[in-house]
């Protein structure tokens, strides 16, 4: 008995059509993801949400991934990821009292077990346990998308990137509206907390965190248009001048200055990473030049533009940050080298501070 000639290619028709329903789930996740998972203090039907459709993405990934990862640094990395899972929940496990008791900067317990006269229980290296569980929910997202983008074939990985892109024109959106109904606008999605625009996110640095972070994916985005559509070198350098116009404007409504200089190091390791002889080697003498000082000039712009963000930044905690720095010192010497536990920093600052 043969098989029917008709069997394979059907196959493979399902398997794509797989592979693209798939790839619109995993991008819709990840925009889900980054516009409405901007906030360190999730309700708990966001959690749960954010969570378990991380374990389905990574799941499916390691399902895509079960032959092994596809180059050694990807699979440096996941070791990596794993390797921060696995801290967290060795913060976790319940040890001996005498275990306990011998890490450092647990004076302020065990002097409250000696009042209560009460025998001292096995308990966990992390001094907030539920704080501890609640950061190893908070990297579940951040290992989906790792581990889509190493499961993903290059083809897809582009959409992955328009996906990223898109979540932070959107965050840019959010935030010039901000800009422009004031402290009352409808656009803060989680209050206006900091009197400062903050996009999608409940932090302004979160929010220039996407910004600066997105940079060299605008940047990667740009030259696979060039390559793929052969789009002439003025029209992505249009398109580049609007990303960093907007991007100047966003970092000036966070008034991070933190995220600005970090945006200011992002766009030229970008220009550096994305340029290539081949890029102005087409066109002319006069076209050539023309491209170069255009560079130059976008460059010098977003350079010109950050300094004058950094100026006219918020200082309000500048002269607080020498007080944090020397508690925050204090708190991590007494805890090495173990420390207290992941997610716990609020309570153990307010230990050690006056």
């Amino acid at each position: 008995m043969t098989t029917p000639s008709h069997a394979a290619p059907s196959r493979t028709g399902h398997r794509a059509t797989l592979g693209r329903v798939g790839l619109v789930a995993s991008c819709m996740w990840l925009f889900f993801i980054i516009v409405f998972g901007g906030t360190s203090l999730p309700n708990v039907t966001n959690l749960a949400l954010q969570s378990v459709s991380s374990l389905v993405v990574i799941a499916f990934c390691l399902w895509r991934l079960r032959f092994g990862m596809p180059t050694p640094l990807s699979f440096l990395a996941a070791a990596l990821l794993l390797g921060c899972f696995f801290v967290m929940f060795a913060q976790l496990i319940p040890l001996p009292p005498n275990w306990w008791q011998a890490f450092p900067g647990r004076d302020f317990q065990l002097r409250m077990y000696q009042t209560l006269a009460v025998d001292i229980p096995w308990q966990p290296i992390s001094l907030a346990p539920g704080a501890t569980r609640a950061s190893a929910l908070s990297l579940l997202p951040a290992a989906a998308g790792f581990l889509l983008a190493v499961a993903s074939p290059p083809p897809q990985r582009v959409w992955i990137v328009i996906s990223i892109v898109l979540a932070a024109f959107v965050g840019l959106f959010v935030g010039l509206m901000q800009q422009v109904q004031g402290p009352e606008s409808t656009f803060y999605f989680y209050g206006n907390l900091s009197g400062v625009i903050t996009g999608t996110f409940g932090n302004r640095n979160f929010f220039a965190a996407q910004l600066y972070a997105t940079i060299p994916f605008v940047a990667a985005l740009a030259v696979a248009a060039q390559e793929r559509f052969r789009l002439p070198n003025w029209l992505i350098a249009i398109f580049a001048l609007i990303y960093v116009a907007l991007l100047i404007i966003g970092l000036a409504g966070t008034a991070s200055r933190a995220g600005t200089l970090l945006s200011m190091v992002a766009v030229v390791l970008a220009a550096a990473f994305v340029y290539r002889p081949q890029m102005v080697g087409r066109t002319g003498g006069v076209m050539r030049s023309i491209t170069f000082v255009g560079i130059g000039a976008l460059l010098l712009l977003s350079q010109v533009g950050m300094v004058a963000i950094l100026r006219l930044a918020q200082t309000d905690l500048e002269d607080m940050r020498g007080q944090i720095f020397e508690v925050s010192w204090a708190a991590a010497k007494a805890f090495l080298p173990v420390g207290s536990g992941f997610g716990s920093f609020v309570p153990v600052y307010q230990m050690f501070e006056v």
